[in-house]
Parts: structure tokens; C-alpha cells; sequence
């Protein structure tokens, strides 16, 4: 184990506390909050900050690598998306590890999951 390579965008909590030598589905401390979320393949938490909340989606090197360039290139475009805010890399773990690797994203403003709207609770009488 070690500490993990991390690139953080400026503006953005440094993240350097979190519990990187653990998967992200063990931890149990921090600055962890409870957000709506969708169905998701990769596990996800979400950590706040003053400077807003994000989500950290943990996911082998490969997969991360290209989910974050695409966020970049998709904010790049002007398209409405989540922001890409680091790419985090365990290198004492094998690449193709589910663990390897996470990518943070700042959790978008009253994003509710369509799935959730739908087929949940949702809006309540407001649905």
C-alpha cells in the first residue's frame, strides 16, 4: 500500500484525507453524505465540502482514465454535464482491479436520478 497518485483539478478540495488505501464501499468516516443516485455498475459515494458535494465513482484504471477525459472534453464542448475534478490512481493494485482507480466529479446541483422520478417515490404529489 501507499498513497495514491491523485490529480485534482484547481479549485477543488484536495481530497488527500479520505481513506484511498481502502475501497471506496468500505469506507465509514469523512466528510460521507447520502445523495439521490441512480443504478450504478462501479461503486459510488459522495463526499461535501464548503466547496460543494462530489462523487467519487471507484472503477479500474482503464475505465476511469477514459471516463474522465470525456468529461473534460465534454465540458470542453460546453455540453451540460458533471464536472470532471480528479482522477485518482491506487498504484500498489493491478490496473484491472475494480479498486485501482476512482474518478471525482462535483455532484450537479439538483440532479435527481430518472430512474428514482419514475419508478420511486420521486417528487411525491409533485410527480
Amino acid at each position: 500500500m501507499g498513497t495514491p497518485s491523485l490529480h485534482i483539478r484547481s479549485g477543488h478540495p484536495s481530497f488527500l484525507e479520505l481513506e484511498w488505501e481502502r475501497s471506496v464501499s468500505e469506507w465509514d468516516s469523512g466528510p460521507l453524505v447520502t445523495m439521490p443516485t441512480g443504478v450504478h455498475r462501479h461503486p459510488v459515494i459522495f463526499v461535501s465540502y464548503p466547496e460543494g458535494v462530489y462523487a467519487i465513482k471507484e472503477l479500474p484504471v482503464r475505465y476511469a482514465r477514459r471516463e474522465y477525459e470525456t468529461l473534460l472534453a465534454l465540458e470542453e464542448q460546453g455540453t451540460s454535464s458533471a464536472i470532471a475534478v480528479g482522477l485518482v490512481h491506487r498504484d500498489w493494485l493491478d490496473d484491472h482491479a475494480e479498486a485501482s482507480a476512482a474518478v471525482i466529479t462535483r455532484y450537479v446541483d439538483y440532479a435527481f436520478p430518472y430512474r428514482e422520478l419514475v419508478e420511486g417515490e420521486g417528487f411525491g404529489s409533485r410527480r
